[in-house]
């Protein structure tokens, strides 16, 4: 199974695979409309976004309805979940398999779901490292 492009799992055009293009298009600001194609990628509503991504559901509408880019962190937060729905779709070779994974609980998450624990920049890590263990059949 080939993985979705960045750029395409958060329904833009950019080359973001680029290191360098998504660093400056992190800094500038994503655009708003990223949240509901990450969220459609996932299969999950918006709101279930919103427990893990640093903004209220009404700031959220109003950067939408003003058509303004996301902060830098908000950005960069967006950027590292997508990262890691692309991973688990490399690992688990099928993007219902990786949705499924990210939904459950996870023992070696302490038997949070991957999707909940994307909340930090250190969970995201320990999602990755798990990701990794269960590619190279490393279970903890």
């Amino acid at each position: 199974m080939k993985s979705l492009a960045l750029g395409e799992t958060l329904g833009i055009a950019h080359n973001l695979n680029n290191p360098l293009v998504l660093v400056e298009t992190i800094r500038k600001g994503l655009p708003a409309k990223v949240i509901a194609a990450l969220a459609s990628c996932l299969n999950v509503p918006v709101s279930a976004l919103e427990h893990i991504l640093p903004v209220s559901h009404r700031t959220l509408q109003r950067y939408e309805k003003e058509h303004r880019a996301l902060p830098q962190d908000l950005s960069d937060h967006v950027v590292q979940v997508a990262k890691i729905l692309i991973r688990a779709e490399e690992v688990f070779e099928s993007r219902e398999k990786a949705r499924k994974w990210l939904k459950e609980p996870c023992v070696a998450l302490g038997g949070n779901s991957p999707i909940d624990m994307m909340d930090t920049f250190s969970g995201v890590r320990m999602i990755e490292d798990e990701l990794g263990r269960i590619e190279y059949g490393v279970y903890a």
